[in-house]
């Protein structure tokens, strides 16, 4: 990646660029290198905006950027970006991106503590999952748990049982 993305520097490719940028800044996240990733991100992002890229690529960057804001438990801004996200994704009009980012908003809300909140998005991304098929048993089952902590958290422990065997 380190030697395509000189090679993408020193060219007019932007768009490739920023796929490079925003691939290393995923890596970074893995490795655990959390400002390294932020900046590749950013990085990314900025170049997106600057050539009007698809509504696509410049959601995917905001979320990425998003992710490392909830690694940092930056939770506010996690959830800023997260619905900046959210919103280029509707323009795409692609529901799984949609559904996801309902999810991603939801769950930073949960980390937050805002429970209400977290399960307002969370019902969003549960809709889209049960009426289009959108992710399948996996979102679904993942969607429950989260269901089920919230329920835990509030203290309704016989809704977080019903939640958590779904």
């Amino acid at each position: 990646y380190l030697e395509s993305l000189e090679l993408y520097r020193k060219s007019t490719d932007s768009i490739n660029l920023a796929d490079i940028l925003e691939k290393l800044g995923l890596l970074h996240q893995d490795l655990g290198n959390i400002d390294k990733a932020f900046e590749y991100e950013h990085e990314a992002f900025k170049i997106r905006e600057k050539i009007n890229s698809h509504a696509l690529y410049k959601g995917q960057s905001l979320s990425g950027l998003a992710s490392i804001y909830l690694r940092r438990k930056n939770y506010s801004q996690a959830i800023e970006y997260y619905k900046r996200a959210l919103e280029y994704y509707k323009k795409t009009k692609r529901a799984g991106k949609i559904q996801s980012g309902y999810s991603s908003v939801g769950v930073a809300y949960e980390k937050m503590g805002y429970y209400k909140e977290a399960t307002a998005y969370l019902k969003k991304s549960l809709e889209l999952n049960q009426n289009q098929g959108i992710g399948g048993s996996t979102v679904y089952g993942s969607l429950m748990n989260h269901f089920a902590r919230i329920s835990l958290a509030e203290g309704d422990y016989e809704q977080a049982l019903v939640n958590a065997k779904k």
